[in-house]
């Protein structure tokens, strides 16, 4: 039987063409058909057939889009996306991270908790406080014929208090402890009497918060430059590979 489709030759139990795919079952033979020519000009022995419009198609070539129903997509040239539907995008390069922080006030400022900024600070204000009261009790004690000595103590608090608010740093705040250590076993043994505890309340909290926030800063900084030796290791490899 001629297939009256495409004029190929087909079995006569055959409901469909084996060559077009379209149905002859219950369809009249063509009258004279020929079989068809494999050397006829024009002749695509890889054509198939959209089963919606009956028209065969050939074979999607590279670079151009398939003719499907659901979406066409051309073939993904190199180095461009994969046509799919997460939009997949070439690896790129990473970008260098121009927002480091500068130091650990830095670091504190953009990432740190804020309790322990409000820490800091309030062991700064302490300090303060204790250089204020220093000041006040030793012009009371120069007005009586006291020497001047004790104005030593009220520039090391004031300085510590601002040290450590501009730095963070945990030189002052250690500075300060041992500070306070030493006022209090002074005071003991002056006056037989316990006093002088905000120096050492500030270093201790001081010390605590800046230790704290030195050992983020730090972790951060390496971690940062762990993913960065990474991600231009992965770039890398992905261009050597191409």
């Amino acid at each position: 039987m001629i297939c009256p489709h495409c004029g190929s030759n087909v079995n006569d139990s055959s409901k469909f063409c084996i060559h077009c795919g379209n149905q002859i079952l219950g369809v009249a033979p063509v009258q004279n058909a020929q079989p068809l020519n494999n050397n006829a000009s024009g002749y695509n022995p890889y054509a198939y057939s959209d089963s919606r419009n009956q028209n065969p198609q050939p074979y999607a070539q590279a670079g151009t889009a398939y003719n499907n129903p659901v979406n066409p997509q051309p073939y993904a040239q190199a180095n461009q996306s994969y046509g799919n539907p997460y939009n997949a995008q070439p690896y790129a390069a990473p970008m260098q991270n121009t927002e480091m922080p500068k130091n650990v006030k830095d670091y504190a400022n953009r990432f740190a908790d804020k309790r322990v900024r409000s820490e800091i600070t309030a062991s700064s204000i302490i300090l303060y406080v204790c250089a204020g009261i220093t000041l006040i009790m030793n012009l009371i004690q120069l007005a009586g014929g006291g020497n001047m000595l004790g104005f030593l103590d009220v520039l090391m608090l004031a300085g510590l208090g601002v040290w450590l608010q501009l730095t963070y740093s945990k030189i002052p705040a250690i500075i300060a402890l041992v500070y306070g250590i030493l006022n209090i076993i002074l005071i003991i043994v002056i006056t037989n009497s316990v006093g002088g505890w905000l120096p050492l309340i500030a270093g201790i909290f001081a010390t605590i918060y800046t230790i704290k926030v030195d050992k983020e800063y730090k972790n951060y900084i390496a971690g940062q430059s762990f993913n960065n030796f990474n991600n231009f290791n992965n770039y890398n490899n992905y261009n050597n590979m191409m």
